[in-house]
Parts: C-alpha cells; structure tokens; sequence
C-alpha cells in the first residue's frame, strides 16, 4: 500500500504515469500519510499519520504490537504506539547506509 502511494505521489509530482525509479523516490520521499487517506485506503488504524522526507524515511518511528484473532479472523492492536530505541537503530541505520554507499560509489545525503 505504501509503494503504490509512493508511486501515485511520484505521478502527481511528476505529471506522468510513466515514472522512473529516481521519480518514483521522490514520491518515497513526499510521501505524507493521513488517517483519512489510510482510512480511504480502507487501512483506518494501520499505524499513525506520518509523512516521509529524504533526511527521515522512517516517519516518526513509532510501532504497536498487534495479535491475532482466529476466532474472528482479524488482527487486533493490544498496544499503545510507542517511539523505537532510536539512540541503538539510528546508528545501525547509518552504518549499513553509509557502507551501501560507499560499495555502490553513491555519493550520502539529500540533494
């Protein structure tokens, strides 16, 4: 669901159906997620609104534990969402980014 609002973002953005991968990152990187638009999406609950950038591809990082229903057949949040550890995942983030970038000669950071 994300990718194709990823892609619909990078369309409009773009004035073209026939997006690239470097448009289609952009439409990553503009992405802006609503309860309204999730609801729309018939995702209402998904996870919390949140809005994508080149300097923050994770939103706001935040999370929830969910279970599963088998009688109802359905998943149910039994959790609050709740921030990640971002001082241990931050830091495993920028190590894996920037050993990407330097085995692919991709020069870091956001234009």
């Amino acid at each position: 669901m994300l990718a194709v609002e990823a892609a619909k973002t990078a369309q409009g953005i773009h004035g073209t159906a026939a997006i690239t991968s470097s448009m289609m990152r952009d439409g990553m990187e503009a992405l802006d997620m609503t309860a309204a638009k999730m609801a729309g999406l018939g995702m209402a609950g998904f996870g919390p609104e949140f809005t994508v950038s080149c300097e923050n591809h994770g939103g706001p990082g935040l999370g929830s534990v969910t279970q599963w229903d088998a009688t109802s057949k359905s998943w149910s949040q039994i959790s609050d969402f709740a921030p990640s550890d971002m001082d241990v995942i931050g830091k495993l983030i920028a190590e894996d980014s920037a050993a990407y970038a330097a085995e692919n000669k991709i020069e870091e950071g956001c234009k």
